[in-house]
């Protein structure tokens, strides 16, 4: 019978760290697709507009909605809301949604001051007035991170986050130095960024002639757009653009739900994409 003998000095046999831990999280791949998510209420969406169009006022027509105010400005609506003055305010509350039952739909109006507390937080913390007194962005990717990380934590506690924000017309410049205007949120870039990123749909609140529409899908003009590509279709499959707001908030909410729901008929051609109808560049006031 031979007899092996074992090298002392041969090197001990590596453990595969990846099947460690495969085995310690007990991960497996998927069997089955996933499918769209089915309800509108649990997206993350974006709604940014004019002021005093009806933003928040559609917001509350979401069901069973919670809003984190950040403004002043809510005497003339029925909601249930809570008034956020420091970000350490905005972390609590979050904080009591992951338990909550209540509420099925979160609001934040305005997303732009809720940065602006992130802001102050994080500089707060560590120490500084400016994110830039910090070397190598390491304030900037804090503030970022903290901003992030609040919008993904009230994504993840299974209800819908409404963010709200102003519109204003900015100038978009192109490598060949060519310039044009887009309608995009106030927010800053940063925050802009983080968002834009994040959101499920990005819709842009404005005027039509004398009638409001909220458009979803964008262009050079407008930034807009959404990710269900089954949904924001008309009956006959064609995908929307723009839907009417109709003459107040509730019309406005039952015209976006059928919209959503693939049933919504265009008020105008220009509101769904055919071979027929032409894109019209859709109106915004500047203030004087």
């Amino acid at each position: 019978m031979a007899i092996v003998k074992r090298d002392r000095n041969a090197a001990p046999k590596k453990k595969d760290k990846a099947a460690e831990i495969v085995e310690k999280l007990d991960l497996s791949l998927p069997e089955q697709v996933t499918e769209p998510e089915g309800d509108i209420g649990k997206a993350l969406i974006l709604i940014f507009g004019e002021k005093k169009i009806g933003k928040t006022e559609l917001l509350s027509k979401f069901p069973k909605t919670l809003i984190l105010a950040t403004e002043v400005g809510y005497k003339g609506l029925r909601i249930f809301k809570r008034d956020i003055r420091t970000w350490e305010e905005a972390r609590g509350y979050a904080k009591l949604l992951r338990k909550d039952k209540s509420f099925n739909t979160i609001g934040i109006d305005i997303a732009d001051l809720l940065y602006d507390l992130c802001f102050d937080y994080v500089c707060k913390k560590m120490m500084i007035s400016h994110p830039n007194d910090e070397d190598y962005g390491k304030a900037w990717h804090a503030i970022k991170k903290e901003y992030e990380s609040f919008i993904l934590g009230l994504a993840q506690t299974g209800k819908g986050v409404v963010l709200i924000s102003h519109a204003e017309e900015k100038e978009v410049k192109l490598r060949d130095g060519a310039t044009y205007d887009r309608i995009m949120p106030t927010m800053s870039k940063q925050a802009r960024k983080v968002v834009e990123g994040m959101v499920d749909i990005w819709a842009c609140y404005q005027y039509d002639g004398r009638r409001r529409v909220l458009t979803i899908a964008g262009d050079d003009h407008v930034a807009a757009g959404h990710r269900f590509g089954e949904r924001f279709r008309t009956p006959d499959g064609r995908p929307l653009r723009h839907i009417d707001m109709g003459r107040n908030a509730k019309e406005g909410f039952d015209n976006l739900m059928a919209a959503w729901n693939n049933k919504y008929e265009p008020a105008e051609d220009s509101d769904a994409d055919s071979l027929q109808s032409k894109k019209k560049k859709l109106t915004f006031k500047k203030k004087a």
